[in-house]
Parts: C-alpha cells; sequence; structure tokens
C-alpha cells in the first residue's frame, strides 16, 4: 500500500472509529512511529485529531486544506505586492 492511500485510508477510518496508534500501525501496515508522523501530518495540514480518555485517536470532521491555502495565498500576496 503507498503513503497517499494509506493516509487517506487513515482519515477515512478515523471519522468511523476510535484508534489506538498500534491499530492504526497494524492496520496501515507501519510501525507505530510512523503512525504517529500521521497524526502529526494530519495536524499540521489542519485535520482535529481528538484523543480519547482511554488513549485512543478520532476526528469527526476533516477540512484539511483549509488553513495552510490561505496562509499560502497570504505569503503570494505579500511576495508580488498586492
Amino acid at each position: 500500500m503507498d503513503k497517499i492511500k494509506r493516509v487517506l485510508t487513515l482519515m477515512v477510518e478515523m471519522q468511523t472509529r476510535e484508534m489506538h496508534v498500534h491499530v492504526i500501525a497494524r492496520e496501515l501496515q507501519v510501525t507505530e512511529r510512523t503512525a504517529y508522523r500521521y497524526l502529526k501530518l494530519f495536524r499540521e495540514i489542519g485535520v482535529k485529531i481528538d484523543r480519547t480518555a482511554y488513549g485512543a485517536y478520532t476526528t469527526k470532521e476533516i477540512q484539511p486544506l483549509k488553513q495552510p491555502l490561505k496562509r499560502r495565498a497570504k505569503r503570494n500576496e505579500s511576495k508580488s505586492g498586492i
């Protein structure tokens, strides 16, 4: 399974159920360290990741590229002098 497919699969799965890191790693056939990297990536692109009281991760709504695109547009405007 390639990286993009794993990341998209994880996004969909986390909307439907809570998942511990070891479960994420096992289902995506990656290490736990890589699973943590995927969670970090989600946060960086604006996906709100919740953690349950017993340590599982979940997300209820995904609007990932909203903030990064706004920031990029502002940077481009300041570079062009608009």
